[in-house]
């Protein structure tokens, strides 16, 4: 295994963008041959008015860095 492909985060792990926003969830890892990086699917929710929406995205894992809540 190469060392860029360390697994940083887990399937359940709460994780943030680096640049901010809100607390998502590993959903699923993916390890990308053809960029030497690790893509984790994460989901998250934004509230709109009184309800809350699921969303989710792709992000590089050298985008995100873990989530501590103070």
């Amino acid at each position: 295994m190469k060392e860029a492909w360390a697994n940083r985060f887990a399937v359940g792990d709460v994780v943030m963008l680096k640049s901010g926003g809100p607390p998502m969830t590993v959903k699923t890892v993916s390890q990308l041959d053809y960029l030497d990086d690790i893509e984790y699917a994460c989901c998250w929710f934004n509230q709109s008015d009184q309800e809350f929406i699921l969303q989710q995205g792709i992000f590089s894992g050298e985008t995100l860095s873990g989530f501590i809540d103070e």
